[in-house]
């Protein structure tokens, strides 16, 4: 009860280690360990000393035989159960026991006196191994900086053979001053692991380093001048041919890409590139943020004045300011305190950069009292804007970096602690991701080690097991593809998977969701404005006018930047140059270029059009160059157009050119007019290229335009002018009134809106200016209050730009947009919509579409009502200009408007009805969030369509169940369906079983509901109505019942009209999904029957959203039984006569808060009891109102007790609460499906999850699948728009691979591969992602209030 690591002095554990025996033979170990940590004091204390961290092995019988199963998790004693414990406290020493103990936790969490100490460890074998000799070389950097370099070189090493020794160096580089490459107290370092490797070995020492601290440098200083110097070192050696691997962690790592991103290092003398807890993205914890957004950095710089340098060692005199940071640092809290001085300090600046039980005491020691004797802190005001940013930014703050994904062109590996507390895996993940969408020809590898933090990756006593393989693994693979002439081919599959932006699985909570990426497209654009050649006919003077090596490119990569500035060297002095050549490639390009005028800057951009023969021109020259033995520039700049043509071009119409064949300009006002006098004579009005010289085609154009400019000149002298005077005098009158008249109908409201926020994961920001009321509306406001639409004030159209530097360098411009402040979908009319459209058009000549929506949602009154009306969540997509070539890229994030730029929008409001404009969107967030007036209603919707196509018949069956109820089976046969074959009629049938009371198969007003669907599928379908269905109501019963009496009666049934040799396929949802495993699982149905199962919603586990578990904790349902009395059935349907008792307790389903609230009373009283079911945009007006006003005219309620049960533990129960069903996975021999929706307001994706882990860890011999579906809640995965679509073709499949099985006399041996995947027990991914996160907005405290609140209704209508 109060165990104690020398290493974590200062932490309590509660440790246990239990020897199991199972009926069967088999024997288990758990381990668990309650950990007491006083992290905040005692904040903690409750839930830390009730929470047991578990660990469930298998003893192997047969070690060859015999597979690993490792489980963990956590087991928690309640507080009834510890009050329990302490009541049956036995002994006569028992009071001593309590005092202990009370005194072991008071030691823990308040005075906190460490238990031993670090420096009572024996050091005797500290530095046993000798280490092996190095060189120090002293490198004056570009700025004159000193810094050192050390190097290993790989023959002093013995045992390495000769031709191993030829693989390329590796420079290592560190991150913020400590040391985690050269441990001489540790026998396996990564020094001595690289040099047993065979590589030569060199450790940067750069102005981090103690040895060469710096009062003033940021992390761009190494990136720019540390790391190039000791590269150009290491080529200085051995050629420059050679490659070399780079290997760095944290703040080494963002200098690294700093240094290939910014172009100060070329990725061609590189081989590979290997990170830990570091990346171009750099993604800290939320304790970290919160230090980093606090102004400590700016504070502690204050504090140290001039000299940026704190001692660290306790020896080393410290002057008062540096004393009181130093005080400062020990004050700040952390998750794990030391007893050794320098390593509080050093925690306190940073926060804990390791796990101490993953470091052993030797390297303790030597961290911090050999090692760092002083810590350089001028670079902390630089990383604290990288922090803040997330990524790579200069010293200003700027993004000048990950705008050159080109510069990365090799193979990457990213390493990230699974357990850190300070960089988080999404760094990593986000970095992975990155390369393999901007490289796809390079291998790129992305690993998370559990169990470990920040520094101990590459300090741990384990890392040489589990850290380092992955890093000398990445290295000869790059040697390999060296050795074979290049990156071999395995690499290419990257660029597929760039594709799946999904969430990071390795991520826990509180990760941004990423679903896709930008598409390789971006690469392209980029590669496009990298190397270019001059296509045009040149002067001869024209090579000096190019600075070679400074704007131009050159091939080969070698001595081509000299080359360049000697030339120009020679130039400006007069001597004789190198022999020059200019080469020129001529042909078409795509004729998209455009010219534009940029209003606020006053300048003109040119985006230049694409030339879909510029590699082939490239290629050329390469020849040539290769030929001639020279060195070959190109223009920085795209190919060359030196006969300019087009612009104006000549056309019959004005939709398709700019003049008529005669030259005139024509009116856009008046088509097809043209205005008097106005000519176009130049070769703009030739289309496109004529193939040769096009001077003489110009000259004739320009004459056939002259002919008929003297002819118009005579014809309007002949007419004195009268006719083109009266014309003239005519217009101008007209125009002014026009105009007048637009200002008076027509008054805009301007409104400018700055937003910012991710998009993918990336940096992305909205300069939008809206012009409200674009059109003129007569009589709107009355027509619209009558239609609930918005006022014409409330809509308008967007311009402006949207800066997204990942997807393009340039700005986005918006082309058009539309806004619409006030939107309403009559699917869900108390919600508020404020609905963005963009077309963007980019420099490159790409497009693109934003489109966003910021969702007002009624939910609790206005508490989430600043956050919604001020998040915009975005969709954002490229248009395809080649449907069949071009990669679909659809990236979504949020954008945020701030406070700030809020209050600057509303100030710099202009126009002649902001007044107006503010008051209608008042009032539109007064109707939505305080009044809640729906706008519109379902019922209001044409329902002319319902039952358009005619049902199948089907045959009714009565069954009695073994304990004397009646239930039904509805049976459809195949044969009704004629466009079946007879041989695939012979399918196995399938028994569908809803959920509670909610029909979920049989939707007559659907199309392609699943019973159609599986009729054309070819099986024979049956759906089972249960006691729980409307048609078979009781007043007594549960979940049990079905699954012992219901669904063996109908399985029963199949099996006597089919024979016992058939098989079944079970579909179940939600409590039906309960039912199934209950029948299974409690050897009521036996799984020799059933050919395949299929669960949405539903498994043996049972995991529900918090507000609907608060709910089940609030004795809500004891209630409503107490109310409700003998009859637990309540009428749904207004039409149906209801009791005082079930008319309170619809009133108070509905007076409950929901997040979707609908217009319908029957959906109003069944989502206040269960919450909401399905989203309303989900489902078609049809279906909502045949559930509602058809289906379900009553609910029985008898099985709510049971149900409870069964949510309050998380999996299926008996009626009792005892676990009578997962001790039996045996009776589960079948191949399984688990769906979940991934948006659902009821039951998590961890149903699924944990469901599809069971299976396959405990029937590994079948088939088991996990599906989650975006974009669906709970019910409407089966009674959606678009469910046949995305939700029933993996029900089909299921089956299909079912029935291939049972025709190739079992299930296929892929299945098999799943014995190995049960041992990753992992957090599920769709879980950590967030998903689900709609019940996590209910605060508890809502809900006790909502609960008092009906005591008191229940006490003034009892009284």
């Amino acid at each position: 009860m109060c165990g104690v690591d020398y290493r974590t002095p200062y932490t309590q554990y509660m440790c246990y280690r239990l020897l199991l025996s199972g009926s069967s033979g088999s024997r288990y170990i758990l381990e668990g360990r309650k950990i007491m940590n006083p992290y905040l004091f005692a904040l903690y204390a409750w839930t830390e000393s009730m929470t047991m961290h578990v660990t469930f092995k298998k003893v192997a019988k047969n070690s060859s035989t015999d597979q690993m199963m490792i489980l963990r998790g956590e087991l928690c004693i309640s507080t009834t159960e510890l009050l329990k414990s302490l009541i049956s406290l036995e002994g006569n020493r028992k009071g001593k026991f309590i005092r202990l103990f009370l005194q072991s936790l008071f030691r823990t969490y308040i005075t906190q006196v460490p238990r031993g100490n670090h420096g009572d460890f024996p050091m005797s074998h500290l530095y046993r191994r000798p280490y092996p000799d190095s060189t120090l070389h002293d490198i004056k950097t570009g700025d004159g900086f000193i810094i050192s370099c050390r190097q290993w070189k790989c023959g002093q090493n013995p045992w390495v053979p000769e031709e191993e020794r030829k693989r390329n160096p590796v420079l290592l580089v560190n991150g913020h001053s400590t040391e985690s490459y050269y441990l001489p107290t540790e026998p396996n370092d990564l020094i001595r692991t690289l040099l047993e490797e065979g590589h030569e070995t060199w450790l940067l020492q750069t102005r981090l380093h103690p040895l060469n601290p710096s009062n003033n440098f940021t992390i761009e200083d190494i990136g720019r001048f540390d790391i190039p110097a000791a590269i150009g070192k290491i080529l200085e050696l051995h050629g420059l041919s050679a490659k070399i691997h780079l290997v760095a962690h944290c703040v080494g790592g963002l200098a690294i890409h700093i240094a290939l991103m910014g172009g100060h290092v070329t990725a061609n003398h590189l081989a590979s590139l290997s990170c830990t807890n570091s990346s171009m993205f750099f993604k800290i914890t939320v304790s970290s943020r919160v230090k980093m957004c606090l102004p400590l950095i700016p504070i502690s710089m204050l504090i140290l004045g001039k000299n940026k340098i704190l001692p660290i060692f306790k020896t080393m005199k410290a002057t008062p300011r540096q004393q009181l940071l130093k005080s400062i640092a020990q004050f700040i809290p952390r998750c794990e305190r030391c007893t050794c001085d320098e390593c509080e300090v050093f925690s306190g600046i940073f926060g804990n950069t390791f796990w101490h039980e993953n470091v052993s005491p030797s390297m303790h020691h030597w961290l911090n009292k050999v090692n760092l004797p002083r810590l350089p802190m001028a670079a902390f005001p630089h990383l604290r804007k990288i922090c803040n940013n997330g990524f790579i930014v200069d010293s200003n703050g700027k993004n000048s970096y990950l705008t050159h994904p080109e510069r990365m062109a090799l193979p990457t590996l990213y390493i990230s602690g699974g357990k850190s507390l300070l960089v988080t895996p999404q760094t990593s993940f986000l970095a992975n991701k990155y390369m393999m969408l901007h490289q796809p020809g390079f291998r790129h590898e992305r690993v998370v080690v559990e169990g470990f933090g920040h520094s101990d990756l590459l300090i741990g006593e384990e890392s040489y097991k589990k850290v380092f393989p992955h890093i000398l693994s990445h290295l000869r693979l790059a040697e390999d593809g060296r050795r074979n002439g290049g990156v071999s081919a395995e690499g290419l599959k990257c660029s597929k998977e760039a594709l799946d932006w999904g969430d990071d699985p390795s991520y826990e909570a509180g990760c941004e969701g990423f679903w896709t990426w930008v598409s390789p497209s971006v690469n392209v654009w980029f590669a496009n404005h990298s190397v270019f050649c001059q296509g045009a006919v040149l002067p001869k003077a024209f090579p000096h006018l190019l600075f070679k090596g400074i704007t131009t490119y050159g091939w080969p990569t070698r001595y081509w930047f000299l080359h360049g500035v000697i030339e120009k060297i020679k130039h400006m002095l007069g001597l004789k140059s190198s022999q020059a050549m200019v080469l020129n490639a001529m042909g078409y390009d795509e004729s998209d270029g455009k010219i534009t005028f940029e209003k606020e800057t006053n300048k003109i951009c040119f985006s230049p059009p694409h030339d879909h023969l510029l590699p082939r021109k490239i290629k050329a020259f390469q020849k040539l160059t290769r030929k001639l033995g020279g060195v070959l520039f190109m223009s920085r700049y795209r190919s060359t157009s030196v006969h300019l043509l087009g612009g104006c071009n000549a056309s019959s119409h004005p939709s398709d050119g700019v003049c008529n064949p005669n030259g005139q300009v024509f009116d856009p006002k008046f088509p097809p007019s043209v205005h008097p006098g106005l000519y176009v004579c130049d070769a703009s009005l030739i289309p496109c290229s004529v193939g040769v010289n096009p001077c003489l085609t110009i000259a004739t154009a320009a004459e056939h335009v002259s002919n008929h400019l003297v002819q118009d000149v005579l014809k309007y002298r002949t007419r004195e002018g009268i006719e083109f005077m009266g014309k003239t005098v005519e217009q101008k009158p007209n125009l002014i009134p026009h105009r007048r008249l637009d200002s008076s109908m027509k008054p805009t409201v301007v409104i400018k809106e700055t937003m910012r926020g991710y998009v993918g994961g990336m940096p992305c920001s909205a300069y939008l200016k809206m012009k409200m009321n674009c059109w003129n509306q007569n009589g709107f406001d009355e027509r619209y209050q009558v239609m609930d639409e918005s006022h014409p004030l409330l809509r308008g159209k967007v311009g402006g730009y949207v800066v997204f530097r990942s997807v393009e360098k340039d700005k986005l411009h918006v082309i058009d947009g539309d806004v619409d402040l006030c939107g309403v979908d009559y699917r869900t009319p108390y919600t508020q919509y404020m609905c963005y459209r963009l077309l963007l058009s980019a420099s490159s000549g790409s497009r693109y579409i934003l489109e966003g929506r910021k969702i007002m949602n009624p939910y609790l009154s206005a508490l989430y009502a600043w956050t919604e009306s001020t998040t915009m969540h975005v969709t954002f997509k490229k248009v395809a200009k080649n449907s069949s070539t071009d990669q679909m890229m659809i990236l979504r994030g949020e954008l945020c408007i701030s406070t700030t730029e809020l209050l600057k929008s509303l100030v710099s409001l202009e126009g002649n009805r902001k007044g107006k404009f503010i008051c209608l969107l008042l009032q539109s967030l007064f109707r939505t969030y305080i009044t809640q007036v729906p706008r519109g209603n379902l019922e209001d919707f044409p329902l002319f369509h319902l039952y358009s196509r005619p049902y199948p018949d089907s045959t009714l069956h009565d069954l009695k169940t073994g304990d004397g109820v009646i239930v039904s089976c509805r049976q459809w046969k195949c044969s009704q369906n004629p466009w079946v074959l007879e041989e695939e009629r012979k399918l196995n049938p399938v028994l569908l079983v809803n959920g509670y009371s909610i029909e979920s198969y049989y939707l007559p007003t659907e199309p392609n509901d699943l019973i159609r669907s599986l009729l054309e599928e070819g099986h024979e379908t049956w759906l089972l109505q249960t006691r729980l269905h409307p048609l078979h109501p009781s007043n007594n019963f549960t979940i049990e019942d079905i699954g012992r009496f219901d669904i063996p009666a109908a399985i029963g049934k199949i099996l006597e009209l089919h024979g016992p040799s058939v098989k079944i396929h079970l579909v179940a949802h939600c409590v039906g999904g309960l039912a199934i495993h209950i029948a299974l699982m409690g050897g009521h149905v036996s799984a020799n029957h059933i050919a395949s199962l299929s669960c949405t919603n539903s498994s043996m586990f049972f995991k529900i959203t918090v507000s609907s578990r608060v709910k089940m904790c609030l004795p809500l349902i004891p209630m409503s039984m107490l109310i409700l009395g003998k009859n637990k059935t309540l009428p749904l349907f207004e039409t149906l006569k209801a009791t005082p008792r079930q008319q309170l307790l619809k009133s108070i389903a509905r007076f409950m808060p929901r997040y979707e609230r609908c217009p319908c009373d029957e959906c109003e009283v069944f989502s206040g009891i269960f919450g909401n079911g399905f989203w309303h945009d989900n489902v078609s007006p049809t279906v909502h109102h045949w559930l509602n006003k058809v289906s379900l005219p009553r609910l029985p309620m008898a099985a709510f007790p049971h149900l409870r049960k069964i949510c309050n533990n998380g999996f299926i129960v008996d009626s009792n609460g005892k676990n009578s069903y997962l001790i039996h996975p045996e009776r589960m021999a079948l191949p399984t499906l688990y769906i979940s929706g991934g948006r659902s307001l009821l039951v998590t994706p961890q149903t699924s999850f944990l469901a599809n882990k069971y299976m396959k860890l405990h029937q590994p011999g079948f088939r088991h699948e996990r599906v989650v579906v975006e974009g669906f809640g709970h019910s409407d995965l089966l009674i959606g728009e678009e469910s046949y679509k995305k939700v029933f073709p993996h029900i089909l499949s299921h089956m299909r691979l079912a029935e291939d099985g049972r025709r190739n006399g079992g299930v296929g041996g892929e299945s098999l591969k799943y014995s190995k995947e049960t041992l990753d027990w992992d957090d599920d991914q769709y879980e950590a992602a967030g998903y689900g996160g709609f019940g996590t907005w209910v605060s508890p405290s809502v809900n006790v209030w909502l609960f008092l609140a009906l005591i008191v209704m229940l006490v003034s209508f009892y009284l």
